[in-house]
């Protein structure tokens, strides 16, 4: 008897939740264009230069209560399950620049980059080599939905405003330590030893002492 109770206090509650669900599905409208308006500042200052890129990664499904991934990623891509999640954004956009999907692109003019006339479905926000805001780093990317269910509404028209890292400084080379100059003066190696010096001494010597011998031998004789 209770367990009848509780299904029937439910019961209200999963109606209303089914029909909201089918009231959502039937105001959607897959072919109508959209427009993404990105606002780009730094401490409330709007930035200039570079580019955002776009590739729609998901589409509406038939049934229109889903999102799902563009040919050709259905066959081997992630399932749209979380659109927040980093590493998803992260797969999807080397997968759009692997397979080579159509890109969109808008440049950023006084802290704004506009996209209109979008079709419905997931695009992955990205920015390409040499596409960086002078002085800032890359953006990472990241998934966006169009349209989006807002205030018991869908929104075909939405403003976001992504994250712009600074770009990091770059880490100076140590400088070596000067060396106190050595004032001694660096005399020539000759490659001579000191020990001939003695010899050369004692030969003298010996000479010296020869001669006087042969000079008193020839006075003696003369006498």
């Amino acid at each position: 008897m209770q367990k009848k109770l509780i299904v029937l206090l439910l019961l209200p509650l999963i109606v209303f939740g089914v029909c909201t669900q089918v009231f959502a599905v039937q105001g959607l409208d897959p072919d109508k264009q959209c427009s993404i308006t990105f606002l780009l500042e730094f401490d409330s200052t709007p930035l200039e230069g570079g580019k955002l890129t776009l590739y729609r990664v998901g589409q509406i499904s038939p049934g229109g209560n889903q999102f799902v991934l563009v040919e050709p990623l259905l066959q081997d891509g992630p399932d749209l399950d979380n659109l927040e999640d980093p590493s998803l954004a992260k797969t999807l956009n080397e997968l759009a620049v692997e397979h080579n999907l159509p890109s969109y692109k808008a440049s950023v003019v006084d802290g704004k980059a506009v996209f209109s006339d979008l079709k419905t479905g997931v695009y992955v926000v990205c920015q390409l080599n040499g596409e960086e805001i002078p002085e800032y780093a890359a953006i990472n990317p990241f998934l966006i939905s169009l349209p989006q269910w807002q205030n018991d509404a869908y929104i075909y028209d939405i403003a976001a405003s992504p994250k712009v890292p600074l770009q990091p400084s770059p880490t100076e080379p140590t400088q070596p330590q000067p060396t106190e100059p050595d004032d001694t003066p660096d005399l020539p190696q000759t490659g001579q030893l000191k020990w001939p010096v003695p010899l050369m001494a004692v030969l003298g010597l010996a000479i010296f002492g020869i001669g006087w011998i042969l000079f008193f031998r020839a006075k003696r004789r003369d006498v």
